[in-house]
């Protein structure tokens, strides 16, 4: 009888055991989601920030580049204009 006392308290202390380590780990689980759903949310907000930049350096860059562009068409369109002389008559002579 003493015998059997003893295996029964031999395994509830491994039964003891287990659900210490099993609380344990599951504490450690639930603190790594913790940090990963920090690290995420930082993350994100990075992310998000790193996206406005970007969308300010675009709106810039199209800025720039209507602005060289409709320079460039006007000066253009000028050139054009002064390519046709027109003489004393009126009439419009091409440069060859």
């Amino acid at each position: 009888l003493q015998g059997m006392i003893r295996d029964r308290e031999s395994q509830i202390k491994l039964i003891e055991k287990k659900l210490e380590d099993q609380k344990q780990k599951m504490e450690r689980v639930a603190q790594e989601k913790i940090k990963i759903g920090e690290t995420i949310q930082v993350e994100t907000v990075q992310h998000a920030q790193e996206l406005e930049t970007l969308q300010k350096q675009l709106q810039t860059a199209l800025r720039q580049y209507r602005a060289s562009k409709d320079s460039l068409d006007m000066k253009k369109q000028q050139q054009q204009q002064q390519q046709f002389e027109f003489t004393n008559d009126g009439t419009c002579a091409f440069p060859s």
